[in-house]
């Protein structure tokens, strides 16, 4: 047995309140959200960010339909962040807006600008589950998705799927702290070596996958930041899919926060 009958009593609250500090972190639900806030903090702090991108949405009968986009993105101190979707493309819908402040409590407020319309309304939190522009993204899945919003739990390790086949995976459940995305719970794959999402399924309340993410196709900005180009957003019980293809990423292009200002919504470009 280990004699601590050498040691004074301050060392041993010390060392007891260590192993105790120990035995917490390794539960899974300590372990999901050291993992996630280590994926968190890796991405953060990179100033702003403008980029293009091709919607393509196809229905489960093959029918396709597609989306040019634009979007914009501003990182604010703490949990903070603005962005700003502005679709150039076809003529039909074009000028049509979609605007995201996410306050540094990870509380979000979104406003959609109808050009046909003429007007701006603000989506309520129980619409935000609502398809964007027909695809199978989400409101809501054009939101911050910060650590604040949910509840972590480290899973298991395994193999990353394709193209990472290669490499090790963790995997970690999510859930939503509110209603607002539409899901009771999420598991998402991170890769060990760099923390960026490789996947996630996304479950209802009954536990039945709705819809699985997919990121492919990695690259690095500044030095520091990985950015998907492919995202694939699959529907499990209809088979239609959205493909957002990302081009032309560059960061500090000099965006502020009047960029993202409602009242400029009718003129985006």
């Amino acid at each position: 047995m280990f004699d601590v009958s050498h040691i004074n009593l301050p060392l041993l609250l010390v060392i007891l309140r260590a192993c105790a500090f120990v035995a917490r972190a390794e539960t899974p639900e300590d372990k999901g959200l050291a993992i996630i806030k280590d994926a968190e903090k890796r991405g953060e702090n990179f100033g702003d960010l403008r980029a293009e991108a091709e919607m393509l949405i196809r229905n489960g009968r093959g029918g396709e339909a597609r989306r040019g986009l634009k979007i914009a993105l501003l990182d604010l101190p703490g949990s903070a962040s603005k962005s700003l979707t502005v679709v150039d493309a076809p003529k039909d819908v074009k000028g049509t807006a979609l605007l995201t402040h996410t306050a540094a409590d990870a509380s979000d407020q979104q406003w959609l600008y109808l050009p046909a319309a003429a007007r701006t309304k603000r989506i309520a939190s129980s619409g935000r589950s609502g398809p964007f522009m027909g695809s199978e993204f989400s409101f809501d899945d054009f939101s911050a998705q910060t650590t604040e919003r949910y509840r972590f739990k480290w899973l298991r390790a395994e193999p990353c799927p394709a193209p990472l086949a290669g490499e090790k995976c963790d995997v970690i459940e999510r859930i939503p702290k509110d209603s607002g995305s539409g899901y009771a719970r999420q598991e998402v794959w991170l890769d060990q070596a760099q923390r960026r999402l490789q996947k996630a399924d996304y479950y209802d309340v009954q536990n039945q996958r709705i819809k699985t993410l997919l990121a492919e196709g990695y690259k690095q900005y500044e030095g520091k930041f990985w950015r998907a180009t492919t995202l694939t957003m699959s529907n499990a019980r209809s088979g239609a899919s959205t493909v957002l293809n990302w081009s032309n990423i560059r960061f500090k292009s000099g965006l502020t926060e009047a960029d993202f200002d409602t009242s400029r919504l009718a003129s985006a470009r």
